[in-house]
């Protein structure tokens, strides 16, 4: 069985509300991957991709303090008629934060 490589997602800083996402990815002989995503702590998948792409995103579209944490993608690849299981990224953090607003005036000239 060929080996592969994963591309671990980075670390992410967020406003709450403004979407954001995470990547990871697999290179060389993946056959056909599929991700599952989790918040370290969960079992739960937060997101699972099946599309059989050498990337998968997770998108969340309104991050909220909630979000804030470590996440982590599971592969599953099958290359013929063997399927690979259990590989895992690095975690990566997601660090939400309040949304900034500049405040602007105006003096009369």
């Amino acid at each position: 069985l060929d080996v592969f490589e994963i591309t671990n997602p980075t670390d992410v800083y967020a406003e709450v509300g403004v979407a954001t996402s995470l990547t990871c990815g697999v290179t060389g002989n993946t056959g056909t991957p599929n991700y599952v995503w989790y918040k370290i702590g969960s079992d739960t998948p937060v997101y699972t991709d099946t599309g059989n792409a050498a990337t998968s995103t997770y998108d969340i579209g309104d991050p909220q303090f909630s979000d804030d944490g470590a996440y982590h993608c599971k592969i599953s690849a099958k290359v013929g008629d063997v399927t690979n299981d259990g590989f895992e990224s690095e975690d990566a953090k997601l660090v939400v934060r309040r949304k900034s607003f500049i405040s602007t005036y105006c003096r009369p000239i």
